[in-house]
């Protein structure tokens, strides 16, 4: 089994707060709360096209592992 792991599927910050620090704070909130229950590992995810979330995360420490695509499929009537 995998060693457990913090995911955060959603991380927002309203548009006139990014680039304050308030998304670097709660994700450091966040890995205070995976330590203090001994979980080492923490993922989170964003669009590829984000590319200023990507950025921020990879200030923080966070490496790419995972590459996903998808496909929108056209109903038939």
């Amino acid at each position: 089994l995998d060693p457990p792991e913090v995911i955060v599927t959603d991380l927002m910050v309203s548009a006139p707060h990014r680039r304050s620090g308030v998304g670097r704070e709660l994700l450091k909130a966040a890995e205070a709360a995976a330590m203090a229950a001994g979980i080492t590992r923490i993922s989170v995810s964003t669009l590829s096209a984000n590319t200023d979330a990507r950025a921020a995360y990879e200030a923080m420490g966070f490496h790419q592992v995972m590459v996903s695509y998808e496909k929108h499929l056209r109903l038939l009537p």
